[in-house]
């Protein structure tokens, strides 16, 4: 169990770039981005594939995680959260369908949406849409 942000941090985008059985060399790239961030230094790569090595939640998992422990956040922790899993989740260049509906579960679940988890996500997608 994450007890403060960056751990909890780690084990969501860690999982999420597992999901779909292997994490690609853009997405663990953005996963060393977002905890550099997070935590204000330099963070290890090596740390970063321990915790993509260890991930086993499903997409079902990751959104029950993301619920039991939503309460534990600001609401800017949050939206660094889903900010971040979305960059992981689009690093590779692609964005089907179904990972904007596993980010706006996420969204849900992790106390955000209240029924608006579509606007948030096209709220996050904008700068990327306009810079193309």
């Amino acid at each position: 169990m994450a007890a403060h942000f960056p751990d909890l941090l780690l084990e969501v985008l860690a999982n999420a770039a597992r999901i779909d059985g292997e994490a690609a060399e853009l997405e663990r790239q953005a996963i060393v981005a977002a905890m550099t961030t997070a935590t204000g230094a330099v963070f290890p790569r090596d740390k970063v594939d321990a915790a993509v090595d260890a991930a086993a939640l499903t997409r079902a998992d990751l959104t029950v995680y993301l619920r039991k422990h939503a309460s534990r956040f600001s609401r800017v922790e949050k939206m660094t959260i889903v900010r971040e899993l979305l960059a992981v989740v689009a690093a590779d260049g692609l964005f089907p369908a179904a990972e904007k509906e596993a980010l706006m579960g996420y969204i849900e679940a992790a106390g955000l949406g209240g029924g608006h988890a579509e606007a948030i996500l096209d709220a996050l997608v904008a700068p990327f849409r306009n810079a193309v």
